[in-house]
């Protein structure tokens, strides 16, 4: 292994390295949900002749709230990113740690705050993930009889516990 990859890195490459990570994996997410659910539908009703009419009629006002949405994604993935490589910049761990510990933390965040929304609207997800799988499905019943709050706390341990590191360094 490389000297440089055992080395931790400096504050800014740290910072660096985390953006860069919490932008790659929320452009994947953002990508994927786009795949997974390429319909204009509302909570499972749709219509082949309003999606048409939609899209010929608003085209640019569909184009520009997804430009909106993505650059949301970005500037999400990016803060959170550069949060969790600061905290482990201060826990002194090396730069392909950072990057790749970065770009996990931020899939446990995002996948925490998934559960805590789809805790508290399950109506939303219905249609897409009833008619996937039996295991999206269960995934789904399973999740709409928790508490919200839960999940939201759980997504908040990471980003609180990189803040203290950093305050525990200087």
């Amino acid at each position: 292994m490389p000297a440089f990859a055992r080395t931790p890195p400096t504050f800014a490459r740290a910072l660096l390295l985390g953006c860069r990570a919490g932008l790659l994996v929320f452009l994947a997410l953002y990508t994927l949900c786009a795949l997974l659910n390429m319909q204009l539908g509302y909570q499972g009703n749709e219509s082949r002749v309003v999606t048409e009419y939609v899209w010929s009629a608003w085209r640019s006002v569909v184009l520009w709230q997804v430009a909106r949405l993505l650059g949301a994604y970005c500037v999400v993935g990016l803060l959170l990113g550069a949060l969790l490589g600061a905290g482990l910049w201060a826990a002194e761990r090396s730069r392909r740690a950072v990057f790749w510990l970065s770009g996990l933390g931020c899939l446990v965040v995002e996948g925490f705050l998934v559960a805590a929304d789809m805790a508290r609207h399950p109506h939303l997800y219905a249609a897409t993930l009833y008619e996937r799988s039996e295991v999206t499905a269960e995934v789904l019943r399973v999740l709409s009889g928790t508490q919200p709050s839960g999940w939201t706390f759980a997504a908040w341990v990471l980003p609180v516990l990189s803040v203290l590191a950093v305050v525990g360094r200087w």
